[in-house]
């Protein structure tokens, strides 16, 4: 999106003069404390994730000042920006990867399809980090979005991963339950 893409090119940009970024969000500003060094082994990828490779459209949010554009118009509006997507599965083997550690999804409203791609596929991931973004939108904190949130966590427990945080916002973290387990005797 191209929000994504300003925010990544400034924080390049000050990375590179020696400043720090700092987020404008008021409640919880965020300072990038990142070396020119740790920066240049990212690599930003300019495509979205989804269940096919394709050309698709991304709606605009409905509030101006809100950066997430949705695939699947999760606030109902008209105007939209055309963007490339693929399976996760696809742009790893483009990038030469076979597993993820972490994967955060906060996509809204495409993290159902997402996630049933990745579960689908069987995707060596070890934590994901989901926010299911409908329950603050749409159809907000209805008895239907509840039982997407529902059915889609637990494909992920199925899966094999443990639930260990969630938030009254609808952010989940789950972890691969070897890996789990591992940290888990780690710590003691």
């Amino acid at each position: 999106m191209p929000y994504a893409l300003d925010h990544f090119d400034e924080l390049v940009t000050k990375t590179h003069q020696g400043q720090k970024l700092t987020t404008d969000r008021l409640d919880y500003p965020y300072v990038y404390d990142i070396s020119s060094a740790q920066l240049s082994k990212i690599e930003f990828v300019k495509i979205g994730v989804w269940n096919e490779k394709k050309t698709i459209k991304f709606y605009f949010p409905a509030k101006e000042d809100y950066a997430g554009h949705s695939i699947t118009n999760l606030q109902n509006t008209d105007k939209y920006i055309e963007g490339d997507v693929d399976t996760l599965s696809n742009i790893m083997q483009a990038l030469g990867h076979s597993h993820i550690d972490l994967l955060k999804i906060e996509i809204e409203g495409a993290e159902y399809t997402v996630i049933d791609n990745v579960i689908g596929e069987k995707i060596d991931v070890k934590i994901i980090l989901v926010e299911f973004d409908e329950y603050h939108h749409r159809e907000g904190k209805n008895l239907a979005t509840l039982r997407r949130i529902k059915k889609s966590s637990d494909k992920i427990l199925d899966a094999g991963y443990k639930l260990v945080h969630t938030s009254s916002y609808y952010k989940k973290t789950f972890v691969r339950k070897d890996v789990f387990e591992m940290l888990r005797r780690a710590s003691n």
